[in-house]
């Protein structure tokens, strides 16, 4: 498999990989990277079945724009080479089948059954003169034919022409060959050397940034769609999967909070002033100092989630994936603060002795060092 990736006007970076399954994404474990913030870590996947492919959006709240569409989420779509593959940040995704690169590549050399000399002319070129009718042929190995018009009816000299131009047609079909089909001809080569070349890790800080302000923005305008729908969901912690959870997260349900329940994944929405005020007892002062650290927003999405029997009690339900928005009502409207990501299978990495030191630190002493190190790298955000 072949893959094509271009960034605006830059020259394409070609991807072989010899993988029926590709994972293009800004983690640093996919297939391809690349280095943008406006690409998912895991964003687009490429499945190659019987020389056929297939391409699924692997984002939450991310695009992949396909045919001038944009696709469903985890949904399996073929491709076809003739339609745009766009992703955000203006990146144009090409996919190619090796197989027939190199079909077409062999039917190339074998072009009008032309012979190809090893040798390489440059600048031939043939003038007619219309007044003595006479062609001359230049290049740069010094081939130097003069001949005139009496010349002309000798048969040796018609037959030597004829080879010249024979071979000047040859190495104009080569040269145009060369140009048109280098990448495909060197891919071939290589391949036979190789087998699977390491993916080129793709900066966007050495690329033009310009218009990346308003690409984000569209970006951040799809998430906040998405979250706007799970904040008008009714049913929030209705479902008997959760009931009991959300009793467990939320000591007092507000305005918009919850948990929605969509496959394999939950979805709590959190009020962020509200859960700081209950988390600091509703004492002013400690509320205030709280609020001016950095981390605290990450220690309120974390609470009573980062629980090893809540994850537990979740994966046994069928529940993988954990997200948390918090959000802040402004304007009597709900308005995303930050979005996070937890695995219920991270239970199993930590204990509930690290959980309760961490919190207990911050609680009393506005220490965040515990949790930085024990509970932090399990909450990704989003």
């Amino acid at each position: 498999m072949k893959v094509l990736i271009t960034y605006k006007k830059e020259p394409p970076i070609e991807f072989v990989l010899e993988s029926d399954q590709v994972i293009v994404g800004r983690g640093t474990n996919c297939d391809i990277v690349l280095d943008s913030d406006f690409i998912s870590r895991k964003h687009l996947e490429i499945t190659s079945v019987n020389d056929e492919f297939f391409i699924k959006d692997l984002t939450l709240s991310n695009w992949v724009s396909y045919n001038q569409e944009r696709l469903q989420k985890d949904t399996v779509v073929p491709y076809f080479d003739f339609a745009e593959l766009l992703l955000p940040g203006d990146f144009v995704v090409k996919i190619i089948n090796d197989e027939s690169a190199q079909n077409k590549s062999a039917n190339l050399n074998k072009k009008d059954n032309v012979d190809i000399f090893k040798g390489t002319l440059t600048n031939a070129m043939i003038k007619a003169d219309k007044k003595s009718k006479k062609k001359v042929l230049k290049e740069e190995v010094d081939i130097d034919v003069e001949i005139s018009n009496n010349d002309l009816k000798d048969e040796k000299v018609k037959k030597l022409i004829l080879v010249i131009i024979l071979i000047t047609t040859g190495v104009y079909y080569y040269l145009d060959s060369v140009t048109n089909e280098d990448s495909v001809i060197q891919s071939i080569s290589e391949k036979k050397k190789i087998k699977k070349i390491i993916p080129i890790r793709i900066n966007e800080s050495t690329l033009d940034k310009k218009n990346n302000i308003e690409q984000k923005k569209n970006v951040e305008d799809g998430k906040s769609v998405f979250f706007n729908e799970l904040i008008a969901e009714s049913d929030k912690c209705s479902s008997h999967i959760v009931s009991n959870i959300c009793s467990i997260i939320f000591k007092k349900i507000g305005s918009g909070e919850g948990i929605i329940v969509k496959t394999n994944s939950i979805y709590i929405l959190k009020n962020y002033s509200l859960h700081v005020e209950q988390f600091f007892d509703y004492d002013f002062d400690k509320i205030k100092k709280g609020l001016s650290l950095p981390n605290l927003k990450d220690v309120i999405a974390a609470e009573m989630i980062l629980l090893p029997s809540i994850l537990e009690k979740l994966e046994k339900l069928g529940i993988t994936k954990v997200h948390i928005y918090l959000f802040e009502e402004k304007y009597e409207k709900a308005e995303l603060l930050e979005s996070y990501l937890v695995e219920t299978a991270y239970y199993r990495r930590f204990d509930l002795a690290e959980y309760n030191n961490s919190y207990k630190k911050i609680k009393e002493e506005f220490n965040f060092s515990l949790f930085e190190k024990d509970l932090q790298r399990f909450l990704t955000k989003e």
